[in-house]
């Protein structure tokens, strides 16, 4: 189990799936590898990670973090990766 500090601080539970738009695949697959390395298994689908296009400039990206999962929105490889890191720096692992 994963859990992820929202911008209030508190900590909500992250189901292990992940969805992401085509544009965004080389971010996912590396994301994915470290999610492995720490133990962590996500699988395709709906209720955990979703990455979507906005239009925002290069590295930059909006990253929303709710009950019902995160929101990550990008409009390039590299938003998307500096959205993963983010992540991970939020993310502690249970059990």
């Amino acid at each position: 189990m994963s859990r992820l500090d929202n911008l209030s601080q508190e900590l909500v539970e992250l189901k292990p799936f992940i969805t992401a738009e085509d544009a965004f695949g080389t971010a996912k697959t590396v994301f994915l590898e470290y999610a492995n390395r720490k133990g962590l298994v996500f699988a395709e689908g709906d209720g955990g990670i979703t990455v979507k296009y906005q239009a925002l400039k290069d590295e930059e990206f909006v990253l929303e973090i709710s009950d019902d999962g995160v929101q990550i929105f990008a409009s390039t490889e590299k938003g998307a990766h500096n959205a993963f890191a983010t992540v991970f720096q939020k993310m502690s692992v249970e059990g």
